[in-house]
């Protein structure tokens, strides 16, 4: 199950990482935009300042054309020309607004480096946390390659208690057919100790019989004396004394061993009576031996059955751990990602940053540059002063039409100069359209671009929480598989002391089948001698001695048969 878990985490991993490129990719193409965006407007806004300023200039400048004309008209002179002093009052607002801009763009240039110098430290804390980001994306590899090794040896703990078990299994399995086989012998034992004592018993009847039969010859005996007190009586009569004897020689031959034969039968009895009460006490106490014997191995069946529906739930919980582990790492590769990303992003944030301040330092020049161009028209405008002063107020309209310096225009002249100001006029109000317009989409796109920033950044705000989530969770996964771990070592312990008295179970099983075996069964126990109790050599050797008697009394049953 964890190999095949492990399989499909590996299949879902590439999947896993096209998205999160993807992503990625998305993520910088909204960047990418969004600075555009930003430069098109701040480029955009320039254009517009710059043609509100040009028509704002165009403006004052055709009014005061079209004032100084009607002035030539009129035949006023230039010391009392009110266009010349509106010209002048110009020349001092632009110079005025000059200064101010001057002032406005020194202030902004001081709160761009103030922002510059922020960006720097920023920059530097987003080193800083790129570096700690990095380590503990080294630390994540360092311990995805310790749960990689921990798995390796869990999964040949998981081997070698596959193998364990299946060694329990042959145990087991040769314990129930060595069960059986001692169960097969010690009823073939049983039943020829059922036949002994049916042997016994026909004997013991044979006995009583025996003992009848001993009745009757003693009967006879006495009999035999009468007869023989008879007959010495009638010898003496008739004389034969020497056949008297022999007879009564022979009859008390006879006798004799009649009487031992009697005595031989009645301690055969006794012996055979002796035989069958151990038999019988032999035949409980196997039978006893035989009703613990499988009550410790069915207990020993439950225990084995128990340890290993125990060991297989443990090895289930440990693959299910190791799964979550393997996740959780996953996890917080992807975390390490982001976090390299969000350096990334601080980096590009610089390089903005540094962008804006080569905008703003141009912005500076061309304002240098404007307001150097406002002192050389106050200069012109002074110039002009000066030249109005210097002329005489009594000259004449012809004097200053002679006049070099004054200038004569005809009525078509004036008509085609107020026309094209007032096409420059519409020009400039349509392109400030135009631009107003774009100010205006782009206004919307940078909308757009922050809305996806922001959800960026909720992104990452969630990334962040699962990457703390799974830092935790690593932690616990790791505690849990050091209890585990502890678990798996007391369960190996637990089930080595298990093995071993269970594989001493069945040593003494054969040797206590092997006391009541006797004859051919007895030599095919095979019972090694080592393995011996005292307990069951004496056993033993208590029932090596009645042997010889039962054989004894069988050989002499059919000798004297």
């Amino acid at each position: 199950m964890v190999d095949e878990e492990l399989e499909k985490m590996q299949e879902a991993l590439p999947e896993y990482k096209r998205e999160s490129e993807l992503a990625e990719e998305a993520k910088h193409d909204a960047l990418r935009e969004l600075e555009t965006t930003k430069g098109l407007i701040e480029e955009l806004k320039l254009e517009l300042e710059k043609a509100q300023l040009e028509e704002q200039q165009a403006k004052q400048d055709s009014d005061l054309a079209q004032m100084r004309v009607e002035e030539m008209e009129k035949g006023v002179a230039n010391e009392a020309s009110v266009a010349v002093k509106a010209q002048l009052e110009v020349a001092k607002a632009r110079q005025e607004s000059a200064t101010c801009e001057l002032r406005s763009v020194r202030e902004e240039i001081e709160m761009v480096c103030n922002e510059y110098e922020d960006m720097l430290r920023e920059k530097d804390l987003a080193a800083e946390r790129a570096e700690a980001a990095a380590k503990e994306a080294k630390e994540i590899e360092r311990e995805m390659d310790g749960l990689s090794i921990e798995l390796i040896a869990t999964k040949e703990s998981l081997e070698s208690a596959h193998t364990a078990h299946l060694e329990a299994e042959e145990k087991r399995f040769g314990a129930a057919m060595g069960r059986d086989q001692d169960m097969y012998n010690w009823e073939k034992e049983l039943k020829m100790v059922e036949d002994d004592i049916e042997r016994l018993n026909q004997e013991t009847r044979a006995a009583d019989d025996m003992k009848t039969r001993l009745d009757a010859a003693s009967a006879l005996e006495y009999d035999l004396r009468a007869e023989l007190a008879a007959f010495t009586e009638s010898s003496t009569r008739m004389g034969n004394d020497d056949n008297i004897h022999a007879a009564v020689d022979s009859a008390k031959r006879e006798l004799e061993e009649v009487k031992s034969n009697i005595e031989k039968a009645a301690s055969e009895v006794k012996a055979l009576k002796i035989i069958a009460g151990s038999l019988q006490s032999e035949l409980a106490r196997e039978r006893q031996d035989l009703a613990e014997t499988k009550e410790r191995q069915s207990a020993a069946g439950g225990l084995v059955r128990t340890s290993d529906e125990e060991a297989r739930e443990e090895l289930m919980d440990t693959s299910n751990k190791l799964e979550e582990a393997m996740k959780e790492a996953e996890d917080a590769k992807l975390l390490a990602a982001a976090a390299r990303d969000e350096l990334r992003m601080a980096e590009e944030l610089s390089e903005q940053a540094k962008t804006g301040m080569s905008t703003i330092e141009n912005r500076l020049t061309e304002a240098k540059k404007e307001m150097e161009a406002a002192r050389a028209s106050e200069k012109l405008a002074l110039a002009a002063i000066k030249a109005l002063q210097e002329t005489e107020s009594s000259q004449r309209f012809e004097e200053m039409s002679n006049s070099p310096r004054s200038i004569i225009i005809s009525v078509e002249e004036y008509y085609e100069l107020s026309k094209r100001a007032h096409e420059s006029e519409e020009e400039a109000n349509t392109k400030l359209s135009q631009i107003v317009s774009q100010i205006e989409v782009a206004k919307e796109e940078e909308s757009r671009i922050l809305e996806k920033l922001e959800e960026v950044n909720r992104e990452m705000s969630v990334r962040k929480g699962e990457l703390k989530a799974a830092m935790g969770k690593a932690e616990k996964a790791r505690d849990g598989k050091l209890s585990m771990e502890q678990e798996l070592r007391k369960w190996r312990s637990e089930n080595g002391k298990r093995r071993t008295e269970e594989g001493m179970e069945p040593e003494k099983s054969p040797t206590r089948s092997s006391t009541f075996a006797f004859g051919e069964q007895g030599t095919s126990s095979n019972i090694d001698n080592n393995n011996v109790t005292p307990e069951t050599k004496k056993k033993k050797k208590k029932k090596l001695s009645l042997l010889p008697k039962v054989l004894m009394f069988l050989s002499r049953k059919k000798s004297h048969k």
